[in-house]
């Protein structure tokens, strides 16, 4: 048996490093901020930083934006190039996302 002592950090959600890198190899963020437009200069967070909170989440088995705050956090503070939005910062993007229904009766 073999037994690698690491002095880095081991993180259970260490697979999301890779699908953080791809989403800024593949130009996400440009993509989302050409569609979406840009937040106001006040904003900390951009609209790609908010979805990206939310792939990150789901994808590590989270329900709700809370379960960043309870209990995904400090595990996500590790992924390079996250940055970490709280649950509020997310429920206000996407709130403000939010279209009018639109119903449209045929004959």
């Amino acid at each position: 048996m073999k037994v690698t002592i690491s002095p880095e950090n081991i993180n259970p959600y260490g697979g999301l490093n890779f699908i953080s890198e791809i989403f800024n190899t593949l130009e996400f963020s440009s993509l989302i901020e050409t569609h979406l437009g840009k937040r106001s200069l006040q904003s900390e967070f951009s609209y790609s930083d908010v979805i990206k909170n939310l792939w990150m989440l789901f994808l590590a088995g989270g329900d709700c934006p809370e379960d960043i705050q309870e209990h995904l956090k400090s595990d996500f503070l590790q992924i390079p190039n996250l940055k970490v939005c709280s649950p509020d910062t997310i429920g206000r993007v996407l709130k403000s996302l939010a279209q009018q229904k639109d119903i449209h009766i045929s004959n």
